[in-house]
């Protein structure tokens, strides 16, 4: 089985990662629509899904160019999180994504960007971390 990383093909320094499952596809897909609307820079989408068919893929891509990583996470006691949906852990791979990528933001399914989203690493700090504060 592949890693995260080894399952990128990288066309740009940036990704923009979301995290969903085929019940949330919906909204996903409404991220994606603004994210072509507001963000001027060039950026890869990639899409860690669980249970997303075929047809509902080809409708993202049809929207914008996406990576999809079936995700399953590999926890060493599933019984642990049972109350927690398992693609709460997928946000982490970001971490294994930057392996590939200079720059990797992660956008919940639930957010709507309504501007350049990219701007928020202008906050980043030499430790590579940027922290924003919440103003709503």
């Amino acid at each position: 089985m592949q890693s995260i990383a080894e399952q990128l093909q990288p066309t740009c320094d940036t990704a923009i990662v979301m995290g969903f499952t085929r019940a949330w596809a919906g909204p996903a897909a409404v991220v994606l629509q603004a994210l072509n609307e507001f963000e001027p820079q060039p950026f890869d989408t990639v899409m860690m899904v669980q249970d997303l068919p075929q047809a509902q893929r080809d409708l993202f891509n049809r929207i914008r160019p996406c990576t999809f990583i079936d995700y399953e996470p590999d926890l060493k006691d599933p019984d642990r999180f049972a109350r927690v949906s398992s693609m709460a852990f997928s946000r982490y791979e970001c971490w294994s994504m930057l392996a590939k990528y200079k720059r990797v933001l992660w956008i919940d399914s639930d957010t709507l960007p309504v501007g350049d989203v990219l701007s928020c690493f202008d906050h980043v700090t030499d430790t590579g971390l940027g922290l924003i504060p919440h103003t709503g």
